[in-house]
């Protein structure tokens, strides 16, 4: 596999053949897939006048030249598809060529007149999947990439040549290529500057007498490229400083470094999904180490060692030197996508071929077998990635043509097309020149900062009012619309019409709108609020949806930002009843959207979320509330929600008057039984028409007092239960002694009269074991009634251990003594203080002692504040007063709770006050209870003083 450099002739009918390989692939079905943006923007630029072509690229990301090439071809030939990505075509085909040459010079280089043959370079560059793949797309890359190309074979011209003369026109070439790179994109100054230093590296290590005036040419040339470049230079510099097409924040190296990897690879994602190109890159390492040793034993000969230097320099730099300045520049401002690297990968592909070739020739052919193979294995995997292009309709473009012609087919003459987002125009106009669409956002160049709210509703009231019905065309509009304020518009005043069809990448809906439809930038509110969570977010109130004219299953919340947000914050929260029982629980997630994090909120404007409500299986229609958290990313603790008054409501909030109108019949099957569970062994018939079919009791075995949580899954027969069943319990001790317990609606008032045939039903419970209940075994005996208190059927047994009383009542010393009752239900015996901080920023546990009165009807909470000079809190530390749920204690029980006060490290000295409560946490507002007979609902423990 080798061949001299002669005798080109010997290999030139098989590479002819590649060539047109190459070319088949780079044509083959070239008008098929629609136009997506990028495409369009070209198909726009392009029909420019030069002048406007320049205005545009200007504010745009990318340079003129390569619009301008494109609209000199498409004036000769007109702006079919086809037409459009010719030039792209025919660049990535000439780049083979150029890799060629590349290939002969480089190996000249390094190993004389023999190289290997570059049969497997240009194999493996002809059906490269990325390569295929962006020949067939009307934009820039297969153009920077040949440019790339070219430049860096004038440069290896350049360094092997020794006559002044010749090196002038190849330097004339060189800088004339390089400027008509930086013309075409931006990224393209990376490549010429790790060339150049290349040539740099190269004058000085091959040590010619010439040194001097070499440098003085690349100076030269160097200045002559700035200087042709200098007229755009201002606009480039604009761009690098206003460009807000992006997020900011870090860019995750991690996750760039995986999708260069298999872009590079396999065209991920356009011609292969992640979890498979992700599944393949072994193999594809495998093939890289293969050829990498494959250079080195070749390079290594002694009679090459002395002239491989420059080649590996040449291919290191072009290959890694652009690449990390590229990921240097997207740091912070994560503006990256795999293709920007295109322009590295002619190295890439000198690297893969050449190894493998060497490989193939090493030791007189005894690393054929294992070249082959390797060869084998890429060119399968190529294949099958440029398959998935071709043939496999998952990785179709953006199909705006498909959504143009539905539009038109579909449409009436009085209906308005909506984009979003709003730069998308170019390719809109392209298939629908007569449909001018509303742009929302109306901007020609992605703007990131620009997202939709409520002021929407200005521009639908001026331009939608008086249609008849409104298209919806959405792309990106998870960047400009994240939350769906366009659509909730038109859902709100209209109705949508089911569309059955689908559009690869692109969204389309259709509302249709009733006369005189009247949109509003006024938040829909069923319920205000003004709860402000640390200070960052205010929960402006909320409504629950109805559809035909019942409550659905989601809770509409709607927040503010009341300062710029550096955090992320999220939601975490629980449907309970109103005795604080679970009935669901909502996934932690965004403010918002996925998409919408709280960090690009804008301050004071208003922003929606729909958030399900998932209850568990067979939850029992009726009112509900949602218990709700706001915390930030990475944080424990929950942030403090305060009213308008600034009065604490602890950290957590309670939103109430939810409504699950009927039974939860599908959703998630219910809350599953703790680890310490006893669990029912079979289903039981309590009577004729009810089984149980599943029940829980947790903790297995408990304190006598102690509360449990109880879980039983009914199941209705053939027919609606004739009687209104309640569930009697009882506790039963080991000798058979009967201590009777509460009787409990199966569903939270729900009769079973009403449940309808073949339902399933939950209840939960949390029954207290007697308090009178000695150590030793128990169970839980569970039966049905009905209004005579007989038993329906059979009882259903769930055993339990009560163990020994860990209770005290004796009250522990204390250094603070305090004797404030609360509502006669609670006694604050005193506290006890550590000694105060040397300096705020370390944390100060303060101890509480606690004494029932009587046995609490709440499970109450508890707090700890310290407030400054002027009553500003300062720090809090919320929690129950105890381990055990108040509900539980025993009159003359004392309980002990500690509480940590985080002291800011920016605490100023001074005097502070430290102050404690309790509240009832199950209750809308957390009403704190009084002291008697002061009223107040405060106690103050001490004053202490911070240096």
């Amino acid at each position: 596999m080798s061949t001299r450099y002669a005798h080109p002739a010997r290999r030139l009918w098989p590479m002819l053949l590649l060539l047109l390989l190459a070319l088949a692939l780079r044509l083959y079905r070239l008008s098929a897939p629609s136009l997506w943006y990028d495409e369009g923007v070209t198909a726009a630029i392009s029909q420019r006048s030069l002048a406007d072509l320049a205005r545009w690229t200007a504010d745009d990301i990318q340079p003129p030249l390569y619009y301008v090439l494109v609209a000199g071809w498409t004036r000769l030939i007109g702006a079919s598809e086809w037409a459009l990505r010719f030039p792209s075509a025919a660049a990535g085909l000439l780049t083979l060529p150029l890799l060629l040459a590349l290939h002969r010079r480089l190996w000249r280089l390094a190993a004389g007149p023999v190289a290997p043959s570059a049969l497997p370079l240009l194999l493996l560059a002809a059906c490269a999947p990325l390569w295929v793949y962006y020949a067939q797309e009307a934009r820039n890359y297969t153009l920077l990439t040949a440019l790339g190309a070219l430049f860096a074979y004038l440069l290896l011209r350049v360094l092997t040549t020794s006559a002044p003369r010749p090196r002038r026109w190849l330097w004339l070439a060189a800088v004339l290529t390089a400027a008509a790179a930086l013309y075409t994109h931006y990224f393209a100054l990376f490549l010429l500057l790790a060339l150049g230093l290349f040539y740099l590296l190269g004058v000085w290590l091959r040590r010619r007498a010439d040194l001097r005036p070499r440098l003085v040419e690349a100076g030269l040339a160097g200045m002559a490229t700035l200087l042709l470049y200098t007229p755009w230079l201002p606009f480039l510099l604009n761009r690098y400083r206003v460009d807000a097409s992006y997020w900011q924040g870090p860019l995750k190296i991690g996750e760039a470094l995986r999708h260069l990897a298999i872009n590079v690879t396999l065209g991920a994602p356009e011609m292969m999904l992640e979890p498979a190109a992700v599944a393949w890159l072994p193999a594809w390492g495998l093939i890289v180490a293969a050829a990498l040793i494959g250079l080195g034993l070749i390079l290594g000969r002694p009679g090459n060692r002395r002239r491989a230097g420059l080649p590996a320099l040449f291919l290191l730099l072009y290959l890694l030197l652009p690449t990390l300045l590229i990921l240097l520049l997207a740091w912070r401002t994560p503006k990256f996508n795999p293709r920007y690297l295109m322009l590295v990968t002619p190295a890439f592909y000198l690297l893969l071929g050449g190894g493998l070739s060497s490989l193939w020739t090493w030791r007189n052919g005894r690393g054929r077998p294992l070249a082959g193979l390797l060869l084998a294995l890429a060119l399968l995997l190529s294949a099958q990635a440029v398959n998935n292009w071709f043939t496999d309709p998952a990785f179709a473009k953006a199909d705006w043509r498909g959504v143009a012609r539905y539009v038109d087919s579909h449409s009436q003459g009085s209906e308005a097309v909506i984009l979003v987002s709003g730069h998308a125009f170019p390719v809109w106009d392209y298939y629908a020149p007569s449909r001018p669409p509303l742009r929302l956002p109306s901007f020609d160049v992605l703007d990131v900062n620009q997202v939709l709210g409520y002021n929407v509703a200005t521009a639908l009231q001026a331009q939608i009012a008086g249609r008849t019905g409104a298209w919806l065309v959405t792309w990106q509009d998870n960047v400009v619309d994240p939350v769906g304020f366009v659509a909730d518009q038109l859902a709100r005043v209209g109705a949508e019409t089911p569309l059955t069809a689908r559009f690869a990448q692109v969204g389309l809906r259709h509302f249709a709108l009733p006369p005189g439809a009247t949109f509003s930038a006024a938040p829909p509110l069923t319920v205000a609020s003004d709860l402000t969570f640390g200070g960052q977010v205010r929960l402006l109130g909320w409504s629950q949806p109805a559809a035909a004219g019942a409550p659905t299953s989601t809770l509409r919340l709607e927040w503010q930002a009341v300062q710029p947000l550096a955090a992320d914050l999220k939601l975490a929260a629980e449907i309970v009843d109103d005795q604080g029982q679970v009935w669901g629980r909502v996934a932690d997630r965004r403010l918002a959207v996925y998409d919408f994090p709280t960090m690009r909120w804008q301050p004071g404007a208003p922003v929606f979320a729909v958030v399900p409500l998932p209850l568990w299986l067979g939850a029992p229609p009726g009112a509900y509330d949602l218990r709700l958290r706001v915390y930030a990313e990475g944080q424990t603790t929950a942030l403090e929600a305060f009213d308008a008054a600034g009065r604490s409501q602890g950290s957590s909030v309670r939103l109430t008057g939810l409504q699950a109108p009927a039974l939860v019949t599908q959703g998630p099957s219910g809350p599953l039984a703790p680890a310490d569970a006893v669990t029912l062994s079979a289903a039981l018939h309590l009577a004729p028409e009810l089984s149980l079919d599943r029940a829980w009791l947790a903790p297995a075995a408990a304190e006598p007092g102690a509360r449990l949580a109880l879980g039983l899954w009914w199941r209705v027969g053939a027919a609606q239960p004739a009687v209104d069943y309640r569930l009697q319990l009882a506790w039963q001790a080991a000798d058979g002694a009967i201590i009777p317990g509460p009787t409990l609606a199966l569903a939270r008032g729900w009769a079973p009269t009403a449940w309808p045939p073949q339902a399933q039903v939950l209840t939960l419970a949390a029954p207290s074991l007697p308090i009178t209940a000695t150590a030793g075994a128990w169970a839980l005996r569970l039966t049905l009634s009905g209004s005579d208190d007989a038993p329906a059927g059979d009882a259903a047994i769930l055993p339990l251990t009560a163990l020994t009383s860990t209770r005290r009542f004796d009250a522990p010393a204390l250094d603070i003594a305090v004797g404030a009752e609360f509502d006669g239900v609670l006694r604050l015996l005193g506290a006890n203080l550590p000694p105060q901080p040397a300096r705020p920023g370390q944390p100060w546990r303060v101890t509480l002692a606690w004494q029932a009165l009587a046995s609490p009807a709440a499970d109450l909470g508890s707090f700890v504040q310290l407030l400054d000079a002027n009553g500003r809190l300062r720090s809090q530390a919320n929690r129950p007063p105890g381990d055990r749920p108040t509900r539980a204690w025993l009159p003359g029980e004392v309980v002990v709770a500690t509480y940590d006060l985080d002291l800011a490290g920016d605490l100023p000295p001074g005097e502070y006050r430290l102050i404690a409560g309790l509240y009832d946490p199950d209750r809308s507002g957390l009403p704190r209870l009084r002291v008697q007979p002061s009223g107040q609902d405060v106690v103050e423990l001490a004053h202490i003083s911070l240096p």
